[in-house]
């Protein structure tokens, strides 16, 4: 946890073209200033951004998102946090596989939107949320 009982998190930010990366409402930069502003407002400390662009159905490709999750499993935050849910997954049973492996290597996900892998109330609305990415 952060200094003030926040948590430390590593953002993923996720576009599927070099297009995408630059549009102004939800490319790369949008994501990360939402995700700045969320932490700065939670107080969350947000250690590191990672970004990605791409647009393959193939979660072994993403290597950004792997990135994360190998940080993560090292233990150098508690949570990774993403604008959407679909940023972090490409399918409902990429993002299923995704929140398994959060819960079974102790780290979280949570989502500017009030999303938290952890809150057992919000299972189903994870689900819900995955199945309409």
């Amino acid at each position: 946890m952060a200094g003030g009982g926040g948590l430390r998190l590593i953002g993923y930010v996720r576009v599927s073209t070099a297009a995408q990366a630059d549009e102004k409402r939800h490319g790369l930069a949008a994501q990360w200033r939402a995700l700045d502003r969320w932490c700065k407002a939670n107080g969350h400390a947000l250690v590191t951004v990672v970004p990605e662009v791409a647009s393959t159905r193939r979660p072994d490709r993403m290597y950004g998102r792997l990135a994360v999750e190998q940080a993560l499993r090292a233990g150098l935050a508690d949570a990774m946090a993403v604008r959407d849910l679909d940023r972090a997954s490409r399918s409902t049973l990429d993002g299923a596989g995704l929140v398994a492996r959060a819960q079974r290597h102790g780290w979280r996900i949570v989502g500017t939107d009030g999303l938290d892998s952890a809150d057992p109330e919000q299972e189903f609305f994870v689900n819900v949320r995955l199945a309409m990415a």
